[in-house]
């Protein structure tokens, strides 16, 4: 089957799944024609820094020069092909592969082969660098790379998201977020995609993770419904080019969500009455509640995933696999006791222990296998069409709809025809 046999109004074919063919697809078409999200430039704050990463299947090293700016090459020995690295991360003066000895700098250059004598005089050091991805650019730190030249501007691409890509920065009064503060890796046995769905589904949390909203209740004898009620201001859209938002921040924010979470943890009523001392006790609401997260979910397609306070990064491996890197960022310009607590609030509901993560992970791995059953060909995505609206450029449901999911595959349909990447809102 092809692209267009996979995508009907409110509904996605099984193949876009488990199909190897679709996968093989999508790695040339999607991650192989658009911007892809690479690092964080706080990861890479000297020069000399680099990371190791991946674009779709394309392994690659994001590198600070000696100059300082910012670039992305193949992690592909030009000689014989090593990956010259194998680090995920660190400081260094040069590249050198395994190999045979070919040795390159931070920007990628070759510096020098063994024994150059058995070269002759048309040997030319400058033609062996490490191949350089064709486009880098960042927004807001944000940093993207691209392995087709005609790609469309990074500005323009991003569209409507830049709007929260801010959000989530400006949460710092300084303007400035950290994603230094450590890692977790993890992968589940189904297809990348899913990843995206769920990310900015408001219809599973109430059943998923029953258990996080009753332990909530628990510890503070209130039940949060912001989800669930009538005239709820927590809605989904779709944004434009594969982009989803899942919106909560006038619930999140005017809840005290973090406030209260901070009030129910081990240390938190001490750091409560120490920021009290400082900034009073709105204040102190106001600096936890805004701390703890933007309220908002932001899927920025196809990789890049913002929740709370964590930038979240999806890597496609195979039909039914997939790897996922999650990095808590913690503000500049607050106290650090509060970005403690920051780390704290991610763990417990997105840490390897937490109340949501793990659920997660268990509904991908059981949507793959059920994804088996093959006379069942249908995924239903229907949820809300009746009602989403058009709204500033983008498509707006309420919180529970599926308006989000359909904006995602009316994009992918859009590229795996191999059309232009852009496409609109609707």
């Amino acid at each position: 089957m092809g692209p267009d046999e996979l995508i009907r109004d409110g509904a996605v074919h099984r193949n876009a799944y488990v199909d190897p063919a679709i996968f093989a697809l999508e790695m040339e078409r999607i991650f192989g024609a658009t911007w892809v999200y690479v690092a964080h430039e706080s990861e890479l704050p000297n020069p000399g820094d680099f990371k190791t990463t991946t674009i779709g299947r394309n392994p690659v090293i994001v590198s600070r020069t000696v100059n300082g700016d910012v670039v992305v090459f193949y992690n592909r020995c030009a000689h014989r092909a090593l990956t010259v690295c194998e680090t995920g991360f660190g400081n260094t003066s040069f590249f050198r592969c395994p190999y045979h000895g070919w040795t390159y700098d931070s920007a990628g250059s070759l510096m020098g082969a063994p024994f150059p004598n058995a070269y002759d005089p048309s040997f030319n050091k400058t033609t062996y660098s490490l191949q350089r991805v064709a486009k880098v650019d960042a927004y807001r730190g944000f940093i993207f790379a691209c392995m087709d030249a005609n790609v469309c501007g990074l500005r323009e691409w991003l569209g409507n998201v830049t709007e929260y890509l801010d959000a989530f920065t400006d949460a710092s009064p300084t303007g400035k977020i950290s994603a230094r503060a450590g890692v977790h890796r993890y992968h589940f046995a189904g297809n990348w995609k899913l990843a995206l769905d769920g990310s900015v589904d408001g219809y599973h949390p109430y059943v998923l993770h029953k258990s996080f909203f009753d332990w909530q209740t628990e510890r503070s004898g209130k039940r949060s419904d912001m989800y669930t009620r009538e005239g709820t201001t927590s809605y989904v859209a779709a944004l434009g080019n594969g982009h989803a938002l899942g919106d909560s921040r006038q619930e999140f924010l005017g809840s005290n969500v973090f406030y209260e979470r901070t009030r129910m943890s081990p240390g938190g009523p001490e750091l409560i009455a120490e920021l009290e001392r400082s900034y009073g006790a709105d204040g102190t609401k106001q600096l936890l509640s805004e701390a703890g997260g933007t309220g908002f979910n932001l899927m920025v397609f196809p990789n890049l995933i913002l929740i709370q306070a964590q930038i979240r990064v999806v890597f496609p491996v195979s039909v039914d696999r997939t790897n996922v890197e999650v990095r808590p960022t913690t503000l500049d310009g607050i106290p650090a006791k509060v970005n403690q607590m920051r780390l704290r609030a991610h763990e417990i509901f997105h840490g390897p222990a937490g109340f949501g993560g793990p659920d997660d992970l268990e509904a991908f791995n059981r949507t793959q296998r059920g994804l088996q059953a093959a006379e069942v060909e249908w995924l239903d995505f229907a949820r809300g069409r009746n009602r989403e609206r058009a709204e500033d450029g983008r498509v707006v449901g309420q919180i529970t709809d599926e308006t989000h999911m359909r904006g995602i595959y009316r994009q992918w349909l859009q590229m795996m025809r191999g059309a232009s990447q852009l496409a609109a809102a609707r």
